[in-house]
C-alpha cells in the first residue's frame, strides 16, 4: 500500500469515527472545534453539503482506482526493465550493476536516479540517431526538453516534470514513477521508429 492509500485510509477511519461519535453521543463530541464544525455544517445548505461530499468521494474513488486496468501483454515498463537488465554492466568485481526498475518504481532514491540516467542516455542516443547529430548536440536538446512534444517525458530526463506530475508524485509515487517511465519510453520509441 502506498503513502496516498495509507493517508486516505487513516483519514477515512477518523472521519467515520467522528461521524459515529456524533451520531451516538452528540453531547460527548459536540464541544469545542467539533461544535463549531457541526454548527457550520448545519448552517450550510444541504445542496452545498452534498456537492462537497460528492466531490470528495469522487476524488477518493479516483485515487483508489487510477490506473485500474492491466494490459494483457507486458507493459512498456516491463519491456524497459527487461532491456535494462540486458544492458547492465560489470562493476569490476564480477557483479552486474544497473538500475533495478521495480525497485526504482517502488522506492525511488538512488535506483530512480540511476534509472533516469539510463533514460537520459537512451533518449540522447535515439535523438542523435534520429536527427543525425552528434551526441553533444543531442544532449543539449535533451537538457532543453526539445527532443519530444511530451512534456512529462521531457521533464523526466531533464529533471523538471510538469506541476501536476509533481503533485501525483507526492500522492501516488509508485504509480507516478511507473507512468513517467512508460511515457518516456514511448517518446524514445517514437524517435527510434521514425
Amino acid at each position: 500500500m502506498g503513502r496516498a492509500e495509507t493517508v486516505l485510509g487513516v483519514f477515512g477511519v477518523l472521519v467515520t469515527a467522528l461521524g459515529v461519535g456524533l451520531l451516538f453521543a452528540p453531547g460527548l463530541l459536540g464541544t469545542g472545534p467539533v461544535a463549531d464544525l457541526t454548527g457550520a455544517v448545519a448552517e450550510a445548505g444541504s445542496t452545498q453539503l452534498l456537492l462537497v461530499l460528492g466531490f470528495l468521494t469522487a476524488v477518493l474513488v479516483g485515487v483508489a482506482v487510477w490506473p485500474g486496468s492491466k494490459s494483457a501483454g507486458p507493459t512498456k515498463t516491463e519491456r524497459f526493465a527487461e532491456a535494462g537488465n540486458r544492458q547492465t554492466a560489470p562493476d569490476g568485481g564480477g557483479n552486474l550493476v544497473g538500475p533495478d526498475v521495480e525497485t526504482a518504481i517502488r522506492e525511488g532514491g538512488d535506483e530512480w536516479r540511476r534509472l533516469r540516467a539510463t533514460l537520459v542516455d537512451t533518449a540522447t542516443s535515439a535523438y542523435a540517431q534520429h536527427e543525425g547529430v552528434s551526441r553533444s548536440t543531442a544532449a543539449a536538446a535533451i537538457e532543453q526538453g526539445r527532443w519530444t512534444d511530451d512534456a512529462l517525458a521531457a521533464g523526466v530526463v531533464e529533471g523538471e516534470p510538469p506541476h501536476r506530475a509533481r503533485l501525483r508524485m507526492w500522492l501516488v509515487p509508485g504509480r507516478e514513477r511507473r507512468r513517467r517511465i512508460e511515457r518516456t519510453t514511448t517518446a524514445i520509441e517514437r524517435l527510434q521508429k521514425q
